[in-house]
């Protein structure tokens, strides 16, 4: 069973952009669907699902009040793919965007501005 996460603030979550499973099996460019429920107009909660990754958890935010503009930004010299699919979730009954990683990305950051995409936690 899959385990969801709730996000108070941010985190930021380590993953392969790249599945490393040898042999031509793997799973391909990691990628994050992420489904995003409206409440007058804005944003009041959203769910990212990790797809083609090892990671068996969802990440859920929701502060409690509605969220500005969402956004999916890559730093650190890494070329942003944006979102390459916009259906409509029947789990959460709301919009979703499917995302691919950028190249070369290690770190995934989940706050209430949307999604970033890192090279390095800054830490």
């Amino acid at each position: 069973m899959t385990e969801i996460i709730e996000i108070e603030n941010s985190i930021i979550i380590p993953f392969d952009w790249k599945d490393p499973t040898p042999g031509d099996q793997n799973l391909g460019v990691a990628e994050f669907v992420v489904c995003m429920k409206f409440r007058r107009g804005k944003i009041s909660e959203f769910w990212v699902d990790p797809v083609q990754t090892h990671l068996d958890v969802i990440w859920h935010h929701t502060h409690g009040t509605s969220f500005g503009d969402f956004a999916i930004s890559a730093y650190e010299g890494l070329q942003e793919k944006g979102a390459w699919f916009i259906g409509f979730c029947k789990t959460h009954k709301c919009p979703m965007i499917r995302v691919y990683a950028p190249n070369n990305a290690r770190y995934l950051e989940i706050n209430n501005y949307g999604l970033s995409f890192l090279r390095t936690t800054g830490a």
